[in-house]
């Protein structure tokens, strides 16, 4: 007996004591921030998840100084500080003593046991503002010209970068053998370190007796010594050089501090700190000359996007000495090297450690891409700034690049800056783009002026209100008029053009000599930003800054723009953005649906469809309306026509027709009734099921049937018919009861008048009959034709003739009584052009008139219903023949003009190109095909293929070659392979220029018959003289070496472009560089929008924003995760780019497996940019996997009698789940599995039966459950197998049988039952035997028939397999 045992969980809970919690002060000083890049500072750290803007901080004293409290438990924690939830971020070096020393992520440390003010730390410091600086930078420069070891890179390793190999590799700009590599370290730092080549390939061995290294001493090294390595302290900027493996050089191995900036500036002494300040989206380094390799300078780029400030601060920030400014010396020189002429270049002198005391003043650059000599007068100081004080200490330099304007990735280079500098050559101004630019100038003396337009939008004041408009400003005095503005094309928009110097420009509108003028105070109290100088209570006028081609779009009196429109909320259009009321709300609907028309004209097609609308009220414009069609119930199409804008009175009648020469022969004498009547073409397209909408200024008013119901059988089908509103009409919609005439009530009429259901606004007022003198039926009394007219019919009037006509009226003699033979005809044209213009045209090549009543060309569409049979049997009309040498051509009935006057009858349903036609001879039952235009044997996509021309048979013309003389029963064979092989000539679509007649067989073809020739033509037959040989070369007219006279392209072109794969216009079709290749200039964003798609158990798609664009592509991207409150952070990539870095990476999505369930993940990613850049990681987000999905528990099988050749599952569940599945299969290895019930068994059924497994078979199941139908990798494990046997008839010696045994459950714990049928008297011994043959049941069923059912317990038996024997008495 299977041992059971309970099991119990004991749960301890142990009191520990509540967390202590302490309040922590954090105090930023943010002085040193630029204020204009961030609102509300805030901590982020380990204690909130890095939350964002979850902790902002306050300053409530205004001193920049912001502080936030916080609860914190004991503990030690990472934080540190950013701005507006992330916007920006401090940026800590890994050395300094309040960090983690993480390299990568670089974070504050902070531990916590009781309450604490923590110290006023400086922005991206971890001292005060005013301790020093944070950080010094320091250059290892190290001279290899002795070096004889192969190598090809140096590096730098220490312990400063965890002696990392090569990620402090060094550079060599200039080729000498001085390699470079420079960084930022706190003050005080001890640096030990050494130099290696190549990943540590080699690296220096150096004495133990020089100066400037240290031992690290290790007994067990064979020395003694262990690690000599170099060491150094950092007190300020620094440069360590030496040679390999020596202390000596420039500056000394242990380092000597470089001196400060200072007048005049260089670029190319290696003593002095060239270290300057960026700000406002200015990047800058010092690099060489774009013209002088061997001069340094100072490069900057004004990145895309960069502030109208952006600039550079000479120094860090101060420079050595103040600038001696003093009255008659206020100049300084500086050569600019600039991309365009024109950039207006400010420089700025300030107290640094006042920036109230400062001076400002322009020069404008003369020479684009070229050198620029610029004299900067302080005594002239930029518009709207500080005059030169000379009392102030002016220590600090600033340069701004094309001041005023944002950046748009423009590079400038800046040297030689010395205090002095006199305006030498021919004053005036230089500017070309200045109005008063003057040629002869050589040196610029700041008085250009540039053409400035001043343009304000008065159509939002009132008509009347005033008289004329002026520009005032205290440039002018606020002079009262003096500046008269004009709106000469009447468009409201006065304008005026003024001279003014480049600057600033304070200015404002007024009307009729300042009687009044404009008041912009509320819109700068509501935030408006085109009145910067204000006070927000007595004056705010406006200002632009003025550069060249600057014109203003202004509105009077406001910030925003002036917009026209209705302000009316009660009116239909009403225009939530307008500003003021123009007059045109609408508050009634005045159009109504009147009628829907799909009447049966007799050119067919669609142009018996029409709208009938009435006019309720006089409306001036009508194209404020329009109409949609809703298609079969799929819902509105939305808004498909607009009405022309007409005017139309109250009561009028609108006709809306798709054919207005159909609707005026239909409607006939009723026509006139319609005072309106316009074409719509293909927007009117109801088909008798279809919904029509009325539209008003885009909104549905009014809806005639059910935009979701195809109409088809419903109340309101037109089909062939009309529906018309009126109020006996019993079909109710918006806009009134509606009446119909009747499904198919048009067909076969030619005027509204005899059909059967005459349109409703056509009221009968005279005699119906045929009014043609010329018809048979002419009635003389009749005054409306009823198109009852009949007229000769010319034919064989004889029914006994095979070629009877029964329309035929007058006998013409053609009758024919003996049949004739089948005549050799076939088709010679077809063509399936543009729209309906469809046909094909078969020739008759003998001498006899071919009679064709017993002709046909049956068709199938698209792939044939029973391949090789005809779907659709087609008869040419009665009485068709084709004469001797002619043609007989079947077309579109709305196919173009020019087909039509050579069509001998119409046919609607031609070829779109993939419909198979066969001329055949005989009838339905019993016919001969003669030829084909395609085939019936299968749907060939679009077309077939001629001549080699794939799907030729659609947008082409086809044209029997002449040397074609009788049909071909194999399309394959006519069609041929190529222009040779092929019975047809392939012609563009729309050539109908053979149409109508053809050659065969053929006469002389000229053309060119030499088969070597550049132009042979296959299909020539006599030599005309116009063959022209082959001429070899380039043929592409893009390559450098096209050659316009080559006819054969030889593979020779050349393309000159970009062949760098690295670069943003790599062109892979490139094959010589031609130097233009551009490289990205990404600012390495860290990926964004990160979430996720879906998560399981143990699986989770996350997905991030696209971030390539013009700037950067990225190559690949690094997904971290981890679970929450874990230290180890697991990394995958997320697909690598296709290495042209002119497309970049698409990938947003990353499948994260092997999940814990239950568990809340922390995610966050990096991109890594073409060029070699990255990002940092991105702040991190979270998901939560789902629980483990609840298994299937005590599968069992229940088994029937061996006629029910089934089985039935059933389990228990321990929670909800969507499907479950069980699998079964054959009880032998290698059998197939199948399931039960098919796809699964939804929850919360418990039970699923499997039919048609076979008697007497052994069987095997598993089971397991699916938590989401859509992701079925969420699901639990297969349960463990179960087995059973299917029941059958047992045959027993002595030839007496038992039917269906079973024996369930199977296994068993402890109890089974046995259940058969015995179908005939007989004696049994029933015995259950171990695995060892030892019986250990036995029972005697004497003289038994019919059903047997047990129940035996063997729980007193040892574990195993036991044998069930049921035996005849006498065996």
């Amino acid at each position: 007996m299977k041992n059971k045992y309970l099991i119990l969980i004991l749960t301890c809970i142990f009191y520990l004591g509540a967390n202590s919690q302490n309040n922590v002060t954090f105090q930023v000083d943010m002085s040193t921030v630029d204020p204009t890049t961030f609102t509300t500072p805030e901590v982020n750290g380990t204690f909130n998840g890095w939350c964002g803007n979850c902790a902002s901080m306050s300053d409530l004293d205004g001193d920049n100084v912001w502080d936030v409290t916080i609860d914190l438990a004991n503990g030690t924690y990472e934080f540190k500080y950013s701005a507006d939830n992330w916007t920006i971020q401090e940026s800590l070096f890994s050395g300094e003593s309040c960090t983690n020393g993480n390299t990568q992520y670089t974070n504050r440390m902070l531990t916590v046991s009781g309450d604490t003010t923590l110290p006023v730390v400086c922005w991206s410091s971890c001292s005060g503002c005013n301790s020093g600086p944070s950080s010094y930078n320091v250059t290892f420069e190290l001279d290899m010209r002795g070096v004889t070891d192969p190598h090809n890179t140096p590096e730098v390793n220490g312990d400063f970068n965890s002696w990392c190999g090569n990620c402090w590799q060094m550079s060599d700009a200039d080729g000498d053998s001085i390699w470079q590599f420079s960084a930022s370290f706190v003050p005080g730092d001890t640096l030990e370190w050494k130099y290696s080549a190549d990943n540590w390939s080699i690296q220096e061995d150096l004495d133990s007796s020089l100066s400037c290294i240290t031992i690290n001493y290790d007994p067990g090294a064979p020395n003694g010594w262990g690690f000599v390595n170099r060491l150094a302290v950092v007190n300020s900027d620094t440069i360590f050089s030496s040679p390999w493996e020596s202390c000596d050089g420039l500056g000394g191995g242990s380092g000597q501090p470089l001196s400060q900036i200072d007048l005049p500036i260089t670029w190319d002494d290696t003593t002095v700190d060239y270290t300057v300040t960026d700000f406002g989206g200015n990047s800058s380094s010092l690099t060489v000359d774009p013209l002088d390799p061997s001069n340094n300078v100072m490069m900057s780029d004004k990145t895309s996007g960069a502030q109208t400030w952006a600039g550079t601060t000479l120094g860090s920030p101060e420079l050595l000495s103040s600038i001696p400014f003093v009255s008659g010396s206020t100049t300084i020189s500086a050569h600019v090297y600039s991309p365009s002429a024109g950039t207006v270049v400010r420089l700025k002198a300030e107290d640094h450690t006042d920036p109230t005391k400062s001076v400002e003043t322009e020069a404008t650059t003369t020479v684009a891409n070229g050198w620029n000599t610029l004299v900067f007068d302080f005594a002239n100081e930029a518009p709207g700034t500080a005059m030169i004080d000379f009392s102030y200490n002016y220590d600090m330099l600033s340069i701004f690049y094309d001041f005023g304007n944002n950046g748009v990735g423009d590079v400038y280079y800046l040297d030689s800056v010395s205090f002095g500098g006199l305006a030498s050559g021919t004053p005036g101004c230089t500017d070309p783009l200045a109005s008063n630019y003057d040629p002869l100038a050589t040196t610029d003396d700041g008085s250009c002026l540039y053409s400035t337009t001043f343009n304000v939008d008065m159509n939002c004041e009132p008509a009347g209100s005033f008289g004329y408009v002026h520009l005032e400003s205290p440039v002018f005095g606020w002079c009262g008029g003096c500046v008269p503005m004009s709106d000469p094309d009447g468009d409201g928009v006065h304008s005026v053009t003024v001279d003014l110097a480049a600057g600033n420009f304070e200015y404002k509108y007024a009307v009729d000599n300042f009687s009044s003028d404009e008041n912009l105070i509320d819109d700068m109290l509501a935030g408006g930003t085109c009145a910067p100088i204000t006070d927000y209570s007595s004056y705010a006028n406006r200002l632009v800054t003025v550069a060249p081609g600057l014109s203003t779009s202004d509105t009077y009196g406001s910030c925003d723009a002036c917009v026209l429109g209705c302000t009316d909320p009660l009116a239909l259009n009403y225009d939530s953005l307008a500003t003021t009321d123009d007059g045109s709300c609408v508050l009634t609907v005045d159009l109504s649906l009147q009628g829907i028309i799909d009447f049966t004209v007799p050119s067919g097609g669609s142009n018996g469809k029409a709208i009938h609308l009435v006019a309720l009220q006089d409306i001036p414009d009508l194209s404020i309306y329009g109409i949609g069609v809703a298609n079969n119930g799929g819902g509105t199409d939305g808004e498909e026509y607009v009405f022309d804008p007409i005017s139309v009175l109250a009561g009028d009648d609108v006709l809306l027709a798709r054919s207005p020469a159909d609707m005026s022969l239909y409607f006939d004498a009723c026509y006139i009734e319609f005072d309106h009547v316009l074409t719509a073409s293909s927007s009117i397209s109801q088909n008798g099921d279809d919904a029509i909408e009325l539209f008003l200024l885009g909104n549905v008013v009014e809806t005639f049937g059910d935009i979701n119901v195809d109409g088809t059988g419903t109340p309101w089908e037109y089909m062939d018919s009309w529906a018309y509103k009126d109020t006996s009409g019993t079909v109710t919609f918006s806009g009134g009861n509606w009446m119909f005439g009747g499904v198919n009530c048009t067909d076969g009429s030619t005027t509204t008048f005899n059909s059967s259901c005459p349109y409703p606004l056509c009221p009968i007022t005279g005699t119906l009959g045929c009014t043609d003198s010329l018809a048979l039926n002419y009635d003389s009394l009749a005054t409306i034709d009823d198109g009852s007219c009949l007229y000769p019919v010319y034919g064989c009037t004889d029914s006994l003739a095979l070629n009877y006509n029964p329309l035929a009226t007058n006998d013409d003699g053609t009758c024919n009584y003996t049949l004739q033979p089948m005549a050799d005809l076939f088709f010679s044209e077809y063509a399936e052009g543009s729209s309906n213009n469809k046909y094909f045209e078969i020739y008759n090549p003998t001498a006899d008139t071919i009679d064709l009543s017993q002709y046909a060309y049956p068709n199938v569409s698209n792939a044939p219903s029973t391949p090789g049979v005809y779907e659709y049997w087609n008869e040419f009309d009665l009485g068709a023949v084709i004469m001797p040498n002619d043609v007989y051509v079947v077309a579109h009935p709305s196919s173009d003009a020019t087909i039509l006057a050579q069509a001998d009858e119409t046919f609607t349903y031609l070829s779109n190109g993939d419909d198979g036609f066969g001329l055949v001879f005989g009838d339905q039952t019993s016919y001969q095909v003669i030829d084909w235009l395609g085939d019936w044997n299968g749907d060939p996509g679009s077309g077939w293929e001629v001549a080699g021309v794939p799907n030729a048979t659609k947008d082409h013309t086809l044209v029997r070659k002449c040397d074609v003389t009788s049909g071909d029963t194999s399309w394959t064979n006519a069609a041929g392979t190529d222009s040779l092989n092929s019975q047809w000539l392939v012609y563009p679509q729309n050539t109908w220029t053979y149409l109508g007649s053809h050659v065969s067989p053929c006469t002389y073809i000229y053309g060119c018959t030499d088969p070597l020739a550049f132009n042979y033509d296959s299909l020539a037959t006599f030599d005309d003289g116009s063959c022209i040989p082959f001429v070899y070369g380039c043929t592409d007219s893009t390559a450098i070496n096209f050659y316009p006279g080559a006819n054969t392209d030889d593979g020779s072109c050349i393309y000159a472009g970009c062949t760098d794969p690295l670069a943003n216009n790599y062109d892979p079709t490139a094959t010589i560089d031609d130097g233009s290749c551009t490289y990205m200039n990404c600012s390495n964003p860290s990926p964004t929008g990160l979430a996720n798609n879906w998560v399981t158990d143990t699986k989770a798609e996350i997905t991030w924003d696209n971030m390539n664009d013009s700037a950067c592509m990225v190559f690949k991207y690094f997904v971290r995760y981890r679970e929450v409150g874990t230290l180890t952070w697991t990394t995958k990539s997320a697909g690598v780019g296709n290495g042209l870095c002119n497309f970049g990476l698409n990938t947003t999505t990353k499948t994260l497996q092997n999940l814990t369930s239950a568990t809340t993940y922390e995610y966050k990613m990096k991109a890594f940019y073409c060029g070699g850049t990255e990002s940092n990681y991105s702040s991190p987000s979270q998901f939560t996997t789902a629980a483990d999905c609840p298994p299937m528990t005590n599968l069992t099988a229940t088994t029937f009698n061996a006629n029910q050749a089934k089985v039935r599952f059933d389990w228990d569940s321990t929670g909800a789940y969507v499907f479950a599945r069980v699998a079964l299969r054959v009880d032998t290895a290698g059998a197939n599995w199948q399931t039960a019930g098919g796809f699964g068994v939804y929850y919360p059924t418990l039970q699923v039966n499997k039919f048609g497994l076979q008697s007497g078979e052994s069987y095997r199941a598993q089971g397991r459950t699916f938590c989401d139908s859509n992701i079925t990798s969420y699901r639990s494990w297969w349960t463990s197998p179960i087995f059973w046997t299917q029941p059958g008839t047992i045959r027993m010696s002595g030839g007496t049988t038992i039917n269906n045994l079973d024996v369930y459950p199977n296994p068993t714990n402890d109890i089974f039952n046995v259940s058969f049928v015995s179908e005939e008297i007989q004696t049994l011994q029933l015995r259950v035997l171990n695995i060892v043959g030892e019986v250990v049941y036995t029972e005697n069923l004497e003289q038994f028939v019919g059903e047997y059912t047990k129940q035996i317990s063997i729980g007193n038996n040892a574990k195993g397999c036991l044998l069930y024997t049921s035996d005849a008495a006498d065996e």
